[in-house]
């Protein structure tokens, strides 16, 4: 994955790329063997909200009290 992130002190925003290798096949209505598959890399955009362990496990003690 390749990312980039802003964030402040407690969530960071980021957003970025991650890169695989898929199979794909040919023709699917003969046997799913080596010479009708073939492999492509493709690209997907990955986006989230990271938030900091310490941060959240304080606001779930508090709340529990």
């Amino acid at each position: 994955m390749f990312a980039g992130s802003i964030g402040l002190n407690y969530v960071n925003f980021f957003v970025g790329t991650t890169l695989d290798a898929k199979n794909f096949y040919h023709d699917f209505s003969r046997a799913l063997t080596g010479d009708n598959v073939f492999r492509v890399w493709r690209t997907h955009l990955t986006y989230g909200i990271n938030f900091d362990v310490a941060t959240v496990v304080k606001a779930l003690s508090k709340s529990a009290k």
